[in-house]
């Protein structure tokens, strides 16, 4: 965690180094923003890959990481927005 600001922000950074692919940082920082009766949860991400060839991968699958997150994020809402999973309390 890079940066908190509770209601607000989160910032992250993941050592791709200690990951599936073995290389790269990639950052996140994460806008909760008021919106129309809820928040809307904004992400800004950068990933930093070494070498030229890593480099041009990332950039032929950034597509594929903005529809997984696209997916992520839409599943997320869908558990938040589930009154199944509301606590009692």
């Amino acid at each position: 965690v890079t940066s908190c600001v509770p209601a607000r922000s989160l910032g992250l950074v993941v050592d791709g180094s200690k990951g599936t692919t073995g290389r790269g940082e990639f950052r996140f920082d994460y806008q909760l923003v008021p919106a129309n009766r809820g928040t809307r949860l904004q992400m800004i991400g950068s990933i930093v890959m070494p070498g030229f060839f890593s480099s041009l991968m990332c950039r032929m699958t950034i597509a594929t990481f903005k529809n997984a997150y696209a997916r992520d994020l839409a599943a997320m809402k869908a558990f938040l927005e589930n009154p199944k999973t509301q606590s009692a309390g």
